[in-house]
């Protein structure tokens, strides 16, 4: 007797748990700012940059800005940590080299391939990401990863509406792929927005962060939930849930 998979589909979160983003502001953006600046550029600007990315990444994940004005708000608001005031047109022109050298550093993460290449053996394959709907998908073309999914399942905030960690961005996939929620598998990198939402919506979830550098950690460490590093203890662990089941 064919035993029914315990999932019907697996869902995976891109930027650092596919995609290397790290890689990609690490080396693509001091060659924006020396493109533009020379070396005249402030001590800490970039820890200053980021900072105010990741506070304007949870203004845009709670639906109270666009990413038009994440892109904006976090050069500007860097430049007023340092008493300038930059132009529109260099606001304007900062952006658009920077899309140019993320792109040109998009690269996926090491196990990356082998661990889609495993998983789509034995489970349809769909992303789950918040953000941007035309970034989300040149990412997953310039990282030579777009074949693992079907189009109709790469499903981005931007689109659906609610953003992780809310559960009814899973509801809304679930319904989206014609599946229980409990049929569903979430794996990502983000403790709180990829294991703790999915499970409060009703999903399982696995704790993969193939690359710690720049990733939260804390809160998932404290409770206690096992923080899976390489593809095989993934593929294992997906193993385990059938065995279990």
């Amino acid at each position: 007797m064919t035993v029914k998979p315990l999932f019907h589909t697996v869902l995976f979160d891109l930027d650092h748990t596919l995609i290397d983003t790290s890689l990609q502001y690490t080396a693509g953006l001091p060659e924006v700012l020396r493109q533009l600046y020379g070396h005249q550029i402030p001590d800490h600007w970039m820890e200053e940059f980021f900072r105010h990315h990741e506070l304007l990444w949870k203004e845009f994940d709670a639906r109270r800005i666009t990413i038009d004005q994440l892109r904006r708000e976090r050069f500007l608001r860097t430049w007023h940590a340092f008493e300038r005031q930059p132009k529109a047109e260099e606001v304007e022109q900062f952006q658009r080299l920077l899309d140019k050298a993320l792109d040109e550093y998009t690269r996926p993460l090491p196990e990356a391939e082998e661990l889609l290449a495993q998983v789509s053996k034995e489970f349809p394959l769909a992303i789950l990401s918040n953000g941007s709907s035309d970034v989300v998908r040149r990412k997953l073309k310039l990282a030579g990863l777009e074949s693992y999914f079907h189009p109709e399942a790469v499903f981005v905030s931007e689109e659906i509406g609610p953003a992780k960690p809310d559960p009814l961005i899973y509801r809304q996939v679930s319904l989206r792929l014609g599946s229980p929620v409990e049929r569903l598998l979430m794996i990502g990198d983000n403790y709180g927005g990829d294991v703790i939402g999915a499970r409060k919506a009703g999903l399982q979830a696995i704790w993969y962060v193939p690359k710690s550098e720049g990733i939260r950690l804390s809160d998932g460490l404290n409770a206690g939930e096992p923080m899976l590093t390489t593809a095989k203890e993934v593929w294992q662990t997906i193993q385990k849930l059938q065995e279990v089941r």
